[in-house]
């Protein structure tokens, strides 16, 4: 994400120098959803980018519940959400099914999702043109990069 906004800084599509976000977590109390969630706020405040947290919500891994939640924020804010941060890739592509069902235009929401299965890398998302490589960073305690970024 860092990287996409340095280039891009239009992220911050309202131009108020603050990038309004939703958060979609897995199980609530579990270690990865907390510390995916601090891990990720964290880094994108200390690079000096101001965040305003739109909802936060616990769609417990499951892309079925991320769907469902986002239409539901789609209809409450529509594009004033300018990015999706999702603990995983299976709930940031439930973020894309949203998006592509509501009839939002690509590009209009950017959405980060996190672990690099292989749907969030593969022709489904570029049949869509929804998901950007070179991944992104996302550091897991082992140093291994698994990060997916993709874009609507």
């Amino acid at each position: 994400f860092l990287e996409q906004y340095e280039k891009n800084p239009t992220i911050d599509k309202n131009n108020d120098g603050i990038i309004q976000y939703v958060m979609l977590e897995g199980e609530p109390g579990h270690q990865d959803t907390m510390i995916r969630t601090e891990a990720c706020i964290k880094t994108i405040q200390e690079a000096g980018i101001e965040l305003e947290r739109l909802e936060t919500y616990s769609a417990n891994w499951r892309r079925s519940q991320s769907k469902e939640v986002m239409e539901d924020w789609i209809e409450k804010y529509g594009e004033n959400i300018e990015v999706v941060f999702s603990n995983n890739d299976e709930m940031a592509l439930g973020a894309v099914d949203a998006v592509q069902s509501m009839g939002l235009p690509d590009g209009s929401i950017k959405i980060i999702g996190l672990d690099g299965i292989a749907e969030a890398k593969d022709g489904r998302a570029d049949r869509y043109g929804a998901f950007d490589r070179p991944a992104g960073r996302y550091r897991k305690r082992n140093g291994q990069n698994r990060y997916s970024q993709s874009t609507l």
